[in-house]
């Protein structure tokens, strides 16, 4: 658990009457207030009645349920290992249906746990021999995965919201630099996210771009593999994406959560995933008033809880 999360809620609770107990090294807390009690467990509040958190932890399961409601959604396909016997996988649990999911996806696939968080263990795979090496390393009966389409996106956007509405909506951009014929990649990532590559040492990224020579980092949108939170976005992509989340809201009453948006290259806009637990670090870090906005919404989130 973060310390300066911990410190924040915590600072929040005191401004506020609240009594904030640390348990289990601090991974979950109880906030009590005139005689009631609250829960914050790891990054998930108790504001999300607990059926709704748990389908959104699942990330096939909030797959089916958005598209039960007719709102654009990434493909999401579950995948068990071998190991798993139980009704409920057969059919799902070998290797021709994945071989399958990869021939109608152009063999072209990212492969996920289907409840991760931050980016962690997810697997771009577009060549049969990782395939099959992938799906022999699955031995975890307990787990299963998503299996979805490499989606060629243009940006990815966040939205957090509280208490069914949109408090704030920012961009991620990839880590992606381009050479000026002086700066090492290194300095170069640097200067795009200082924060998060200001320790790294791989001598791979000693080499000086040319001009205008491309380097990608990371494929990957997540805050925490190098991307960069941006407030700056256009209004044409705003607009729609805001359609797309107040269509959501609509449907489904959400507590607090934090929404994931991306723009294809074909400029199609669909929900990647939803995220039950709403941790702010990198926000906080990269932006001049990130602690006051992420302040801001924990503070909403904490005192909705005691209404």
């Amino acid at each position: 658990m973060n310390e300066n999360f911990l410190d924040l809620i915590k600072e929040i609770c005191d401004e506020n009457n609240i009594k904030c107990t640390n348990i289990n090294q601090s991974w979950f807390m109880i906030l009590e207030k005139n005689n009631t009690r609250k829960f914050i467990n790891g990054y998930k509040f108790d504001n999300n009645n607990h059926a709704l958190g748990k389908i959104l932890d699942d990330k096939f399961a909030t797959y089916e349920l958005l598209k039960s409601l007719m709102i654009p959604v990434c493909e999401h396909n579950i995948l068990y290992s071998e190991n798993n016997q139980n009704e409920y996988a057969e059919g799902f649990n070998n290797i021709n249906y994945l071989n399958s999911l990869f021939n109608k996806y152009n063999n072209d696939i990212v492969i996920k746990i289907n409840e991760g968080t931050c980016g962690i263990n997810v697997n771009r795979i577009n060549d049969n021999k990782t395939l099959k090496e992938f799906y022999k390393s699955l031995n975890d009966k307990t787990k299963s995965y998503s299996v979805c389409p490499f989606y060629n996106i243009q940006n990815e956007y966040r939205l957090i919201i509280v208490n069914n509405e949109v408090k704030v909506i920012y961009k991620k951009e990839l880590p992606l630099v381009y050479g000026d014929g002086l700066s090492t990649i290194k300095e170069l990532l640097k200067k795009f996210n200082y924060e998060y590559f200001k320790n790294i040492n791989d001598k791979n990224l000693d080499k000086v771009l040319g001009i205008n020579e491309k380097y990608m980092y990371n494929w990957k949108f997540n805050l925490s593999c190098g991307s960069r939170a941006s407030f700056e976005i256009n209004e044409k992509d705003k607009i729609r994406i805001l359609e797309i989340v107040n269509n959501l809201l609509n449907k489904i009453e959400l507590g607090f959560c934090s929404v994931d948006i991306i723009k294809t290259i074909d400029n199609e806009y669909i929900i990647l995933e939803i995220n039950s637990g709403v941790m702010m670090k990198n926000l906080i870090k990269e932006n001049e008033n990130g602690l006051s906005i992420a302040k801001s919404i924990y503070k909403e989130a904490i005192l909705s809880m005691f209404k």
